[in-house]
């Protein structure tokens, strides 16, 4: 027997801020930005069909519906009427088999794209990643245009999606607006952003002053694809990835001194010895069962980017820091 899915009928009514409502699906709905970004979207008046693998139910709003996109399609009635859709699920963490990167990140991105398509919707927000853009060859922001070869299945086949999308849909009727975000604060502690505040409660050596890393808020985001339907100048981003951070360089140690502060400590005096940062950074590596470097990298790289472009399009502005928001749990990879 087919699914049976409850999708609010189609209207048109006066948003939160006095527009025009928007009808929007959120895949990836249950995940970190994709649940901020349908309360938002709830917030301000606008109809949304939150959908997911494996479906389940958001603290408030509209049940949300199981669609495993790797495996089906999306039933058509989710996408009658819709004038969005944004398109957050794919596999994010590091440990996937490089098959399965291509086919939920690739092949069901570009099959869900023909399907909006094909249904009349307006707009394909897809969010994609600065890794899409491989890793950085020295420590100057990178714009939009700046890439390298990838070297890891997430960041190429982010890049693939890109490219396949692009190719599907520049000059057709449904616009494409790519959202590059780098590495995401603002929700539970994962990745480095985890370590740096175990490393701060258990009183570790401060970590010295090298490297810095481009990051960006979770509300900042959500609220930047919140105005995407409604901005005039998003027919300016169409097709072209727009890079999202805060515009500020988190080193380690400044992650490390606010860790600190924001668990009742005063910031540490000096610097640590970056021959114990590499022996502790080798030890997640063995932990972690991960290349000998990797974290050192993370840790003490270079990885920044530069949002000039979004920022002379139209009005958004970044408001957190991770200075700002840090008090709460903060931190989600992207």
């Amino acid at each position: 027997m087919a699914p049976r899915f409850c999708v609010p009928a189609t209207r048109r009514i006066l948003a939160a801020d006095g527009g025009t409502a928007v009808r929007a699906v959120v895949t990836g709905a249950t995940g970190l930005i994709g649940r901020e970004l349908t309360r938002q979207l709830l917030v301000r008046g606008d109809d949304v069909i939150p959908v997911s693998r494996n479906g389940g139910s958001l603290p408030a709003g509209p049940r949300v519906q199981a669609v495993d996109l790797e495996r089906a399609s999306m039933p058509r009635e989710l996408l009658a009427g819709v004038d969005t859709l944004y398109h957050l699920a794919g596999v994010a963490h590091q440990q996937a088999r490089e098959a399965r990167y291509q086919r939920l990140n690739v092949d069901a991105t570009v099959t869900l794209a023909r399907e909006a398509l094909s249904a009349g919707v307006r707009t394909f927000v897809f969010v994609s990643s600065v890794k899409a853009m491989g890793p950085a060859r020295d420590e100057r922001p990178r714009d939009e245009s700046d890439l390298s070869h990838c070297v890891d299945a997430y960041g190429a086949s982010k890049r693939a999606a890109e490219a396949a999308l692009c190719e599907l849909l520049d000059g057709g009727p449904m616009r494409l607006v790519i959202i590059r975000p780098a590495l995401v604060y603002g929700g539970p502690l994962r990745g480095n952003l985890r370590w740096m505040r175990l490393a701060a409660r258990l009183g570790l050596p401060r970590p010295p002053e090298r490297g810095g890393r481009s990051m960006i808020g979770l509300a900042d985001l959500v609220d930047l694809l919140c105005r995407l339907p409604r901005e005039p100048w998003s027919d300016d981003a169409a097709s072209s990835p727009l890079i999202v951070t805060d515009g500020e360089c988190y080193s380690s140690q400044r992650i490390y001194d606010s860790m600190r502060i924001a668990g009742g400590r005063s910031p540490r005096r000096g610097r640590g010895s970056l021959v114990f940062w590499w022996l502790a950074a080798l030890g997640l590596d063995v932990l972690l069962r991960q290349r000998p470097g990797t974290h050192f990298r993370k840790l003490f790289g270079w990885e920044r980017y530069t949002s000039r472009r979004l920022l002379a399009l139209g009005d958004w502005r970044p408001r957190e820091t991770l200075e700002s928001t840090v008090g709460g749990e903060t931190g989600a990879p992207r």
